[in-house]
């Protein structure tokens, strides 16, 4: 809580796993910026199955081989609330 009202244009997380859902979720809220500098997200993971982030990032994944799907490679989504 100590970044409460912080506009923060690049945040980085090494090994996301290691933070929680709402650590990660908490951070997105605060990634934006008045200075025009546009607001990016970067991270590394090597996800447990079990993992949120695993969750997360399944849509990109084939399940079966465990590869990422080459025609949703740089596909954006949009999540909502």
């Amino acid at each position: 809580m100590n970044w409460q009202g912080s506009q923060i244009p690049l945040i980085c997380f090494d090994e996301l796993k290691h933070f929680s859902a709402k650590q990660f979720w908490y951070m997105v809220s605060l990634n934006r910026s008045m200075s025009g500098v546009r607001p990016y997200i970067r991270a590394t993971c090597n996800p447990d199955a079990d993992s949120w982030v695993a969750e997360f990032i399944s849509w990109w994944i084939d399940q079966d081989i465990g590869l990422p799907i080459p025609e949703r490679a740089g596909v954006l989504r949009w999540l909502s609330a």
